[in-house]
């Protein structure tokens, strides 16, 4: 079964674990964390809004190695950090945040940019503004969204891409996302509800 979106207030210890083991066999136990440690971190940030958070980084952040995928303890390339460089995941709840608060405008036409951090390197990605579509969702039913797409980047190191499709009238969340895999595989996400605040 897919996974729900849930409100953070949802989430615990025990609730992330029983999704874990949700997960098919060959992603599980791929990587340890450590479920204690949550608690030891500071959760803040100048730049989020009141109900984001958004783990403080240090006084004086520095260059970060680039780790080469199932091999942690190799240490790779150092690379400078851009100001504002999320990761894969982290990029759906920035650029949400962007358009909610009016730093990007969502139109047709329009692109934006963000700086990403994937296995190999940090990247500049430009995902254009292609369309304004009705999607059809399960639960919300007819809801306008508007259609994101990813510029080929130079020198790519892998084929893994991510199509957005972000909803005003749902607080600017993606409601779908579609990842593609080189010609291969694609994984096709569409939300089937959202906790309006």
């Amino acid at each position: 079964a897919p996974f729900k979106i849930r409100p953070a207030r949802d989430l615990d210890t025990e609730t992330l674990r029983d999704e874990i083991n949700r997960l098919p066999l060959q992603i599980r136990g791929r990587g340890k964390f450590d479920f204690a440690k949550i608690n030891e971190l500071t959760l803040t940030s100048a730049g989020a809004t009141v109900r984001a958070m958004a783990v403080v980084d240090s006084p004086h952040p520095h260059d970060s190695y680039v780790f080469v995928r199932g091999q942690a303890e190799v240490h790779g390339d150092t690379v400078p950090r851009p100001p504002g460089v999320q990761d894969t995941a982290s990029q759906f709840v920035e650029l949400s945040h962007r358009f909610a608060t009016g730093r990007e405008r969502l139109a047709v036409g329009q692109a934006v940019t963000v700086w990403l951090a994937r296995p190999g390197g940090v990247d500049r990605w430009t995902y254009d503004i292609v369309d304004e579509e009705i999607l059809r969702l399960p639960q919300l039913g007819a809801v306008r969204a508007f259609h994101l797409k990813p510029r080929p980047i130079p020198a790519a190191r892998g084929k893994i891409t991510a199509e957005m499709w972000f909803a005003p009238s749902l607080q600017y969340l993606p409601v779908r996302i579609r990842v593609t895999m080189g010609e291969e595989a694609h994984l096709d996400l569409l939300v089937d509800h959202i906790e309006q605040r």
